[in-house]
């Protein structure tokens, strides 16, 4: 993969994964909605997906999450 994901996308993925909305997970890792959003989108453009259930299939083939 030419731009892995940062630890703290891979929090936020493993978060997506389990269901939490980005409201959820901003209250969890106490970052603010926007952030959230933001770490998903980079997470979208550098695992090239459109969508979480994308993401998390290929997150775990690739051995991320």
């Amino acid at each position: 993969m030419n731009n892995p994901i940062t630890q703290r996308e891979v929090e936020v993925l493993l978060l997506v994964s389990e269901g939490n909305t980005k409201k959820q997970i901003s209250e969890k890792l106490n970052i603010t909605y926007h952030t959230v959003d933001s770490h998903v989108k980079n997470i979208y453009a550098k695992l090239q997906v459109n969508c979480v259930a994308q993401a998390v299939m290929k997150a775990m083939k690739e051995g991320l999450i």
